[in-house]
């Protein structure tokens, strides 16, 4: 089976299935670039892949002729993150199999009720709507994307969960649980850039709320400015300032690196993701979960209906609502039994069915379907049926 998979650029989200692919597929499998990775990313922990052997940018102009060959003669090419107009049409003409992989559409809420407008100036159409009759198809990098599929009449009964997929290191679950349970606190982690999508400020007016009704609790905040953005500033400012207000029960860490972000989840009892809807999927809540944390997620991020059982494996909370969040946060606190049992789901969930080899493994299961003339095998998890929420 022969694969071509063609993003904008690769980034650690998305390597380990990569990594996957190439070692099951070999040379049959390639990754195509379409932009160098941008000086800002470099710079907040992305690394230039681009010697990895699968690896093809097209923006090298020794690389197109290759990578549309490889295009027409594929099995299955999926298309993400780019549009590249030359390559969609050199596979549409083949007839052969194109998935498409996306995260929602629409972000801002006002699109829905601009959707006619971009009918008209055939931004919807021309990306999606007109591909419906053909061999295509959408994993969708978000649990909203079915919803922006109905409305734009495309792509029906054709969508499957995808996503971002992390690298995922195996823990002793029980030993882990057992390590929090000697701490007289309740220690809850929130990992993100500062930035107003993100909303820090719910987590940090929850945890005061609840440290002043008695509670034994502490915030711990990741994330640093984003890019020397203005507002990233005012962002991370704001919270350093609530830090100092309240240093008993809020700590701001700033920016750290990746390993010792680990360590924090390992060592937290609570993960919180406040983030509103521009957050395209949220790859730190896969992270989380495979750390055992019990998370409290935002229902509007990409991932939370994808990864979340509520009540199971997670507790979801209103978008943007401080109650609902700290009435979440309350019933952790409240009751450590159900705190355990939402955080051994939540590892469970992320071992057996969404990391990196297992969406890697499905994916090409369903490819073999699908070239086959038959549907996906999966009722749960990657790869299976993606409804709209």
């Amino acid at each position: 089976m022969k694969i071509v998979f063609i993003t904008n650029m690769m980034n650690h989200h998305q390597k380990p299935v990569a990594d996957f692919l190439y070692q099951r597929l070999g040379d049959d499998y390639h990754f195509v670039t379409t932009m160098p990775i941008p000086k800002k990313f470099l710079e907040v922990g992305y690394k230039n892949n681009d010697d990895c052997p699968y690896i093809l940018p097209y923006y090298k102009k020794e690389n197109k002729v290759l990578v549309n060959r490889l295009v027409i003669e594929a099995d299955a090419v999926i298309m993400g993150g780019t549009h590249e107009e030359e390559l969609i049409n050199l596979r549409v003409k083949t007839g052969k199999l194109l998935l498409f992989y996306s995260e929602r559409w629409h972000k801002r809420r006002r699109s829905y009720l601009a959707l006619p407008l971009r009918y008209l100036n055939g931004y919807v159409y021309h990306r999606f709507t007109r591909f419906n009759h053909l061999n295509t198809y959408m994993l969708c990098a978000s649990s909203f994307v079915p919803n922006d599929c109905k409305w734009a009449f495309a792509f029906k009964n054709k969508t499957y969960k995808w996503g971002y997929f992390p690298p995922f290191k195996e823990i002793v679950i029980n030993e882990v649980m057992d390590k929090r349970q000697v701490k007289d606190c309740v220690d809850v982690l929130y990992v993100a850039r500062s930035l107003k999508l993100k909303h820090p400020e719910l987590a940090i007016k929850a945890i005061q709320n609840l440290y002043l009704q008695g509670y034994k609790v502490k915030l711990t905040m990741v994330g640093g400015v984003f890019d020397g953005d203005k507002n990233s500033k005012k962002v991370f400012e704001y919270c350093k300032n609530q830090e100092k207000l309240t240093p008993d029960c809020i700590t701001v860490l700033g920016a750290v690196e990746n390993s010792k972000v680990r360590d924090l989840m390992l060592n937290s009892d609570i993960f919180v993701f406040t983030s509103d809807r521009n957050e395209g999927w949220g790859a730190s809540l896969n992270e989380a979960m495979s750390s055992g944390c019990a998370c409290v997620v935002s229902n509007a991020i990409g991932s939370a209906h994808f990864l979340i059982n509520n009540e199971v494996n997670g507790l979801l909370f209103k978008n943007k609502s401080r109650s609902s969040l700290q009435l979440q946060l309350k019933r952790l606190l409240d009751d450590n039994s159900l705190r355990q049992s939402i955080s051994v789901n939540a590892y469970y969930t992320i071992l057996n069915e969404w990391r990196p080899e297992i969406a890697g493994q499905r994916l090409i299961s369903l490819i073999h379907n699908l070239l086959c003339g038959k549907d996906t095998d999966y009722l749960t998890g990657p790869c299976s049926k993606a409804k709209p929420v």
